[in-house]
């Protein structure tokens, strides 16, 4: 373990309150300590250096603390918090010892199931919960680097080449993240060790990006990295849903929580608050509605960003879009500029929480679905695979590609005990949305080539083919197709040909088509994310004869021969090789 000068809650402590120092001593006119400095003489142990300088100054800051609970200030506003005294029981928590692989800080990694009745669960299992000590992330984070991965699998060796990329891509953008969330001005104040944070400091969101990009280049199965990216989705679906505030919206905020509060009797049903929020912005609009239920522009914004993300948790995202269209109108007529400017900011700020969603879901549904078409998915998490693919493509708009896969998942919970009957209702609740019914009432038509690629699926897994992960590599029975098999996973020798290159990169292309029923991949990263292919099998992509990154298309649907592979400029290029759809190599201009 590390050892530290002081202990590790002092010195955070000691961190922010001079970080706050530095931000209020001009105001409070008190000279504050020079750039980098933290005065330990003027604090003892357990006391802000913030609140012993400016007794009379209260700060709301991302880390100033309440004497009371000793919890930051800011979480006292998320619903169902309760402030109490440290001695008071606390809540399960199981910790286990993590070691970072890379930098090998020690630090101890919370494992905490979340207690029922704390909160509710998604359709597609993202968890929202009450109360910050309760750990939601499967995800852990080293401090100090930002090298992240499952917990479970956090303690693993990892290879040179995972550390060189942690070195020079996660640590700085960590550093940055975390700097910012504690407020360093780094033109007056630097700090470069934030091994004293603990891991529900560290904001989620910066964990589960850390692990998607390093699950990526150490060429993570398919399963482990479909489970990181469907746990960032969820990640910002908290955000979209956590509490939030803005400039001029407190009072908006205090009366439409009350109201809430008192009609919803605490229910924390999405499909329930959403329904009563509707209900009470038409209600507004009426015109013979008592003055007690009319709303102010600020209030009807605030209700349609919290309505936006109910519609997200439901799975709605056509609704999602329209309530931030709403509060945007709502906002850009805010006649007080300040206030202006923080609401549009604030809708800004929850469109890219809702776009990095929507990135992570597309991932974890492509993820689960090679990961099921190779036979790397756990025996007893298949069904949930299955549906999860569903699901997944559902709350992305791909309605007609999700149908065979929920209907898939239907079919395989059949006669599978009781612990598989959650999951039927599911598809059964799922299916019975007007997403999925046309004007008519009728469900609408699946999509022909998932339905082909999804009954060839049941079929593996019915006759055993599909291989559970961990049970060693693949025998002939366990391959998709020969192709799949010859497809160059584990060869590392780069080509020394851009004809070469091309040929890999068709094998690879070959094998992804044959497990999809004839579908190209969007885009290489496919390739590699299914494990058909390495970046040191190919050279990085690179063209031998130039040096420079190849491009690829993916064809459109029912084109004739076209070309996929190929480079930026080939008029300009002295190589002028073409990659065709037919897999066949051409020269540009022959």
């Amino acid at each position: 373990m590390r050892k530290y000068p002081f202990c590790v809650a002092v010195r955070a402590i000691a961190l922010a309150g001079a970080i706050l120092v530095l931000a209020a001593g001009a105001r409070a006119g008190v000279a504050p300590p020079e750039p980098g400095v933290i005065d330990k003489s003027q604090f003892r142990e357990g006391e802000d250096i913030f609140r012993i300088r400016f007794p009379d100054k209260p700060y709301e800051g991302p880390l100033a603390t309440c004497p009371v609970c000793g919890k930051p200030l800011k979480d006292h506003t998320e619903p169902g918090f309760v402030c109490r005294s440290p001695n008071a029981p606390p809540e399960p928590i199981n910790e286990r010892r993590a070691l970072c692989p890379v930098c090998g800080l020690e630090f101890k990694g919370l494992v905490v199931e979340a207690a029922g009745g704390r909160g509710t669960i998604d359709s597609d299992f993202c968890r929202h919960t009450k109360g910050r000590r309760t750990q939601v992330a499967g995800v852990w984070m080293c401090p100090r680097c930002g090298y992240s991965a499952l917990h479970e699998e956090f303690n693993a060796t990892v290879g040179e080449e995972v550390k060189t990329f942690v070195a020079k891509i996660i640590t700085p953008g960590t550093k940055t993240q975390l700097g910012k969330l504690i407020g360093l001005r780094p033109k007056t104040f630097t700090f470069d060790d934030f091994s004293f944070l603990d891991q529900p400091s560290i904001p989620d969101f910066i964990k589960y990006e850390n692990a998607a990009a390093i699950y990526r280049e150490r060429k993570a199965d398919a399963w482990s990295l479909g489970r990181v990216h469907l746990g960032a989705s969820h990640v910002y679906r908290r955000l979209l849903n956590g509490a939030f505030t803005a400039e001029g919206l407190d009072g908006a905020i205090r009366r439409m929580d009350a109201i809430l509060m008192e009609d919803l009797m605490g229910d924390d049903e999405p499909l329930a608050q959403a329904k009563f929020i509707r209900r009470l912005l038409g209600r507004s609009q009426e015109k013979d509605a008592p003055p007690t239920e009319k709303l102010s522009g600020r209030e009807r914004f605030y209700l349609y960003m919290r309505l936006a993300g109910l519609h997200d948790r439901l799975g709605e995202g056509w609704w999602t879009e329209q309530c931030f269209s709403e509060a945007e109108k709502l906002a850009a007529a805010e006649p007080d500029e300040r206030v202006r400017r923080s609401l549009l900011g604030l809708v800004r700020e929850h469109r890219g929480h809702l776009a990095r969603e929507l990135y992570h879901q597309t991932s974890a549904a492509a993820s689960f679905k090679v990961a099921l078409e190779l036979g790397r998915v756990p025996t007893e998490e298949r069904l949930t695979a299955v549906y999860l693919v569903g699901e997944l493509l559902a709350r992305i708009g791909e309605i007609a590609r999700a149908i065979p896969w929920l209907e898939a998942a239907s079919t395989l919970a059949r006669g599978q005990g009781a612990d598989k009957k959650g999951v039927a209702d599911l598809v059964r609740s799922r299916l019975a949305t007007p997403a999925f019914l046309g004007e008519d009432g009728r469900r609408l038509p699946a999509d022909g080539a998932e339905k082909a690629s999804v009954e060839r699926l049941l079929q593996s897994l019915a006759t055993g083919d599909a291989r559970p992960a961990g049970e060693g590599p693949p025998g002939p029975a366990a391959a998709p197709s020969p192709r799949v098999a010859e497809a160059p996973r584990d060869r590392e020798t780069p080509p020394a040909t851009c004809e070469e290159l091309m040929r890999l990169v068709w094998k690879a292309i070959s094998a992804y088509r044959e497990a999809r029923g004839g579908e190209f991949p969007p885009n290489l990263q496919a390739l590699l994310d299914a494990g058909l292919i390495t970046r040191g099998a190919v050279g990085e992509f690179k063209c031998p004869a130039t040096g420079k990154t190849l491009f690829y298309r993916k064809p459109p649907a029912g084109s004739a021969k076209t070309f996929i592979l190929y480079h930026a400029d080939p008029k300009d290029s002295p190589c002028k090789n073409i990659l065709y759809s037919d897999g066949t190599i051409g020269q540009f201009g022959k």
